[in-house]
């Protein structure tokens, strides 16, 4: 099943839900996306994170930035959004762009104009030392914060016919009494199989507290059905 983060363009001003590829390393496929060297992380809300450029700030005047206009932060260079899991981790995420777009501001004539490296004094358990201090000046207007609606999300866009699902096992072989989640997908031709996402749960409050956070409803088996399958999150 297809994979989507969202890659934030403020060089064509775009927003666009991108699929990432099976088997290759996350980090590699953000640096490429984005062609930065070097990536950092940001929380913007509730259980989503930006990834940015490191060095976007200083890549001088060919440079384009943008911001969330409920945030004075510029954000200089093209980043991806994505969902983290309750556990901190990357998870997929898909929006709607036009919706997201109105939240974003393209800051057209924003530069940097320099950055100044004073002194602070830092104490740690070693005692005080000197600490480098970086602050951008910059040039253009001046942000003006405005409220602006959470981001809505799904962790898929829906595609019709198509239904992706959880299946909770109960997990005798790993001699722990745990759980084993793996996700399935069905499509409307009838194909589909497991996607290779899998999630293990000491209990089975644990899963119902994950079906939750992912906005799934958590069912436990009918009669007759397979005992091994403790649940279903669908």
């Amino acid at each position: 099943m297809p994979r989507t983060v969202v890659v934030i363009d403020p060089f064509e001003k775009t927003i666009e839900n991108v699929t990432i590829e099976e088997g290759r390393p996350l980090l590699d496929q953000f640096r490429d996306r984005i062609d930065a060297p070097q990536l950092d992380t940001m929380m913007v809300a509730d259980h989503l994170v930006l990834w940015v450029d490191n060095l976007g700030l200083l890549k001088g005047q060919k440079q384009r930035f943008w911001r969330m206009r409920d945030s004075p932060l510029r954000i200089g260079g093209r980043a991806i959004l994505t969902r983290t899991d309750q556990d901190g981790m990357p998870m997929p995420l898909a929006v709607k762009p036009d919706e997201l777009a109105r939240g974003i501001e393209w800051c057209e004539d924003v530069r940097v104009e320099k950055v100044v490296e004073t002194l602070e004094v830092e104490h740690s358990r070693f005692g005080p030392f000197p600490r480098v201090v970086r602050q951008v000046v910059w040039g253009g207007p001046e942000p003006v914060i405005e409220e602006v609606p959470p981001i809505e999300h799904e962790s898929q866009m829906k595609v019709p016919g198509r239904q992706v699902y959880w299946l909770v096992y109960n997990d005798d072989e790993s001699g722990d009494e745990d759980f084993l989640a793996k996700e399935r997908v069905s499509e409307a031709d009838g194909s589909g199989g497991f996607t290779g996402q899998e999630r293990r749960f000491e209990t089975l409050d644990d899963v119902r507290a994950f079906a939750k956070e992912m906005d799934l409803v958590f069912t436990l088996p009918e009669p007759g059905d397979s005992p091994i399958i403790a649940a279903t999150l669908v």
